[in-house]
């Protein structure tokens, strides 16, 4: 947004050209305080006094006159009166270019663009998308021809100011258009021109922040909070250092000082320390104060000041509870002086509206925040787009206000609009984010989803259609940010582009390099690496954000996408043959009282092939199957105990459902991905259910869809090859020289003392020597198949060698796996989890220097591993399957790295295993695979019935499973 006075913008000649008028003089000086104060509406007033009296007086042609009708082009914008802010600002604009008086030079040219772009600005508000552009492209040629004639006169003339603005201004319409790779990249082309201005004046300055504020705002609205926070600082130092007093009057650095003020309030949130959280507090608390007194000091009656109010309310309601009915106040009175200040509809108004609804909420004043969100939705038709992520939230908002009234009706319209918008949102802006920029928009996305699949668990027997509504919005996002970035390396992998792919081994060996120094010996260059802020780690995601950006064919692969019919739940039904069904699970939580509270609700929903609806099973007391149910049950399987009650708590209702079903497509979520539903001992029928059904685990329901569509091949074992890794040394490397010093402490940031196969007194791996006949007797079944195979045993199970594997068949991994808890040195649950390989012991023992492989191969780094083509990788491992849940993307941890590193199938277990049943189970499985050439999921559920038949415990048959 440009808060521009325009009495600032024109040089002095311009006013003086012509002898002073005593009228006009008076009218002028009247104007010029109201600019000050940011007056806008009452500037208004003698502007049309003035601009009458040149009329009158037949003074059109002079220059005041056009200075005149600009202003009122400014007036009119800063109180939203777009129709005629276009109207002044065209006026003025043609004024000033057919006025004799002015110099006919290359400066008059610039301020006639930098106003201009103003003009630009205003029709893209009104949603003139096309106007706007024609008026930026022809003028940018203009100003390109200028600045090129005057090079080659070698004639110096001040063009920076006005070609910064018209790249601002291009940045706004992309921004507009709901184009965020484009309008970033006007706006750093901007930053990047401003930045040759050695110059500090108001006009520059204001520009430069106005850039800034852009910026921040879009990082905000990604949910990139440490984006935004830098470049408000960085705005903020640099008023201080290159403007100083004068900066106090500026609105760019007022607003800059709000909005730091406004992050800070949100991070004392997420801050668990009460020191942390009072040193953010703090911050917050001066960045407010300084803004709300510098803005008194112009004025506590224009929009500045209730901008400044609008934050003071945000930093009551996150830092203070027990004043949030002052911040309701408050927020109420922004609203009220943004209503004054805009007399047609604005943003401002949403924004204001928005947030005393959602202060409203907490204080359980529903029917208040119902009209509140109303307000906020009758100025939508500002935003010129449906699908506007602010709209996303004040649909949800207005959804819970109703939702606490019982309109339930109505709340399901509104969740639904919100539901909608969240796939737009998803299908206009992730093709060209990071993956971190993309988890941190998905995450802004979830806690909505989280509150649709909350309402419909008690409201869809009333309602009909809503589970089949909640289940189409899961298609479009449950694993989303994993399959977004399989497309995305699959369609490098594919093209035809070169260059990108050279850029692409680049980005993978610098997440390789950077894997590997998140292990270093060194802590502080640990914790450096560790904390997502090193310069490694910012040349990475630059990488992969121009990766993403000359990406032609992901980009296309996501527009023809769009193009396409919406995938629902009837598309996954049809996919199901007669004895199949789907069991989709959503972990959410309970709303009841506002916000979610720390109970957890699971729901089930079910597809069967001829049923006219999505059926829900709902499991209220989630809190329970997390913690003492979850216990029970990892203490039967562990001890062998009969467990005869997690069948009822987990599966019955479930099972309730699927009479007549053979097989079932499963997709966990939070829970059910630690434990295995086959293990579940039916106690009316004395069987398990993998006696009643085959399950199969799938990811997302959307994957049935890809399942189905493939094309079934015969199998030729003889083009594949195999690598076995097992009966590892942890004790040793090749070729490495062992210093006589042994120190204690651990080189790796990881103790490993509370994993079972490390003795923490001896730092000694548990070595596995039942793992030598396991990958030999797998080795012999593959060769009978014809499968090239190559074993790596002892030393040569490192990770050097793991690490120069390209696209293997079929890789088979016996050793230790390890997921330890999050700590405040460790967050990351990738580098958390992974595999111990040869010489591991040595790293533990601090004896391996940064230049080698350490014998820890986190999940982290299998991200890099080469496996596009993998058909299958099996861990055949102690829990290998565990990791960080995260609702609706998984388990991160070696499940997630290994299928995001390609791999189509993927074993893991969900426990510690037994060494000799692991050994039957794993041979069988290949056996059926390789040699009887049965397909790859009914090789493993026959396997494990065969183990089942010799074991009757879970404990020995049940801790693997296959996903993919």
């Amino acid at each position: 947004m440009r808060f521009l006075m325009i009495f600032f913008l024109l040089p002095c000649w311009l006013f003086a050209q012509q002898a002073t008028r005593e009228n006009w003089g008076s009218y002028k000086n009247e104007i010029e305080t109201h600019f000050e104060k940011a007056d806008y509406l009452k500037a208004i007033e003698p502007l049309l006094k003035a601009k009458q009296w040149f009329e009158t007086q037949k003074l059109t042609e002079s220059l005041e006159y056009a200075i005149v009708l600009i202003d009122l082009g400014e007036c009119y914008y800063q109180t939203y009166d777009l129709n005629k802010s276009a109207k002044f600002y065209g006026d003025g604009i043609l004024a000033l270019s057919n006025n004799k008086s002015a110099p006919k030079n290359s400066g008059t040219l610039m301020e006639l663009a930098y106003i201009t772009s103003h003009l630009a600005h205003v029709l893209i508000l009104k949603g003139d998308f096309v106007t706007a552009k024609g008026y930026l492209d022809g003028t940018y040629q203009k100003v390109s021809q200028v600045r090129a004639e005057n090079l080659k006169k070698n004639v110096i003339i001040d063009t920076l100011f006005a070609v910064t603005s018209l790249y601002k201004t291009y940045g706004d319409l992309h921004f507009a258009q709901n184009d965020l790779a484009g309008a970033e990249k006007y706006y750093r082309k901007a930053l990047n021109v401003a930045s040759k201005e050695t110059r500090h004046d108001l006009v520059r300055t204001n520009i430069y922040g106005s850039i800034i504020l852009a910026l921040a705002d879009m990082y905000d609205l990604q949910g990139l909070p440490e984006k935004q926070i830098k470049e408000l600082e960085s705005l903020i130092n640099y008023y201080e250092i290159n403007v100083g007093e004068p900066a106090k009057k500026l609105k760019e650095y007022i607003l800059a000082l709000k909005k730091a003020g406004e992050f800070y309030a949100k991070q004392v949130i997420s801050e668990k320390d009460s020191i942390s959280k009072d040193n953010t507090k703090e911050k917050a608390a001066n960045y407010l104060h300084q803004a709300l007194t510098f803005q008194k000091e112009i004025s506590e009656d224009n929009a500045i000041y209730a901008d400044v109010l609008l934050a003071l309310s945000r930093y009551l309601l996150y830092t203070e509870p027990s004043r949030t009915e002052t911040a309701f106040k408050l927020a109420k009175s922004a609203y009220s002086l943004f209503y004054k200040n805009y007399t047609q509809p604005h943003v401002k108004h949403i924004e204001s509206a928005n947030l005393a609804g959602f202060i409203a909420l907490h204080l359980k004043k529903y029917n208040e925040a119902e009209e509140l969100f109303a307000l906020a939705l009758k100025a939508a038709p500002v935003l010129n787009d449906k699908y506007h992520i602010y709209l996303l939230h004040l649909h949800f908002n207005t959804g819970l206000a109703m939702m606490y009234q019982n309109k339930n009706s109505l709340a399901a319209i509104e969740f639904l609009s919100g539901s909608w918008i969240i796939e737009e949102q998803i299908r206009r802006n992730f093709a060209h984010l990071t993956e971190k920029e993309k988890e941190a928009l998905y995450k802004t996305f979830n806690e909505n989803i989280l509150l649709y699949a909350y309402f419909v668990s008690e409201n869809y027997s009333q309602i009909q259609p809503l589970s089949q509504l909640l289940f189409n919005l899961l298609l479009h996002t449950k694993g989303f940010l994993f399959n977004q970035n399989r497309v995305f390396v699959k369609s490098i992998l594919q093209s035809k582009n070169e260059n990108l792919k050279k850029k692409f081994q680049k980005w993978q060996a610098l997440k390789a390099e950077l894997a590997k120094k998140q292990q270093s010996t060194n802590l502080s260059e640990r914790n450096y690496y560790q904390s997502g802020k090193s310069i490694l780690e910012q040349d990475i995601e630059k990488l992969e954000k121009d990766i993403a950006s000359q990406n032609a064919e992901f980009q296309k692969k996501v527009t023809d996408k769009n193009k396409q019919k919406r995938i629902d739940w009837t598309d996954v039904q049809s996919k199901l043959k007669e004895d199949e069904a789907l069991v989709e699970i959503v972990r959410t939580y309970s709303f009841k009282n506002g916000f979610h509270q720390d109970s957890a609700i699971y729901l089930a929903l079910i597809i069967k092939p001829n049923a006219n609806q999505v059926e829900l099973i709902k499991f209220s007391d989630g809190y329970e199957m997390e913690n003492g149910s979850l216990n029970f049950y990892r203490n039967s399987i562990r001890f062998r105990k009969k467990d005869n009650e997690s069948y009822n708590i987990y599966w019955k209702p479930i099972a309730e459902q699927l009479k007549g079903v053979k097989r079932l497509y499963f997709c966990p979520d939070g829970i059910y991905h630690q434990i295995n539903p086959r293990t579940l001992f039916n106690p009316a029928t004395n069987t398990y259910v993998a006696d009643e059904l085959e399950v199969r685990m799938i990811s997302r329901s959307a994957d049935l869809i890809e399942i189905r569509n493939r094309k079934a091949q015969e199998k030729k074992f003889a083009v594949y090859q195999m690598y076995l890794f097992g009966y590892l040394d942890y004790s040793n490397l090749p070729n490495l020289k062992i210093p006589n010093n042994t120190p204690k402490k651990s080189s790796t940031g990881k103790s490993f003392r509370k994993q079972r196969f490390f003795n923490p007194e001896t730092s000694v791996i548990l070595s596995l020597p039942g793992t030598k006949k396991e990958v030999e007797n797998i080795a012999s079944f593959a060769q009978k198949a014809g499968v090239k195979t190559q074993v790596f045993q002892e030393l040569q199970a490192n990770e050097e060698n793991l690490k120069k594997l390209q696209n293997p068949d079929i890789l088979h991994i016996a050793t230790h796996g390890f997921f330890e808890e999050e700590s405040e040195e460790m967050k990351n649950p990738l580098l958390r989890s992974g595999l111990i390989l040869a010489g591991a012991e040595l790293a533990i023992k601090k004896l391996i220097p940064d230049t080698y492989e350490n014998g820890i191969l986190t999940a982290q780094e299998v991200l890099s591993l080469d496996l596009e083509t993998t058909e299958l990788v099996a861990l055949s491992a102690c829990e290998t399957g565990l990791g960080e849940i995260k609702n609706g993307e998984g388990v991160y941890g070696l499940q997630r790295a290994f299928l995001q590193a390609g791999t189509q199938s993927l074993i893991v277990s969900l426990w510690k295993v037994d060494d000799a049943a692991t050994q039957e189970f794993m041979s069988s499985f290949y056996e059926n695979w390789l040699v009887k050439k049965m397909p790859k999921t009914e090789a493993f559920t026959q396997a494990q019935q065969s183990l089942k038949q010799k074991y009757k415990e879970p404990y020995y048959w049940g801790a693997f499973v296959i996903v993919g």
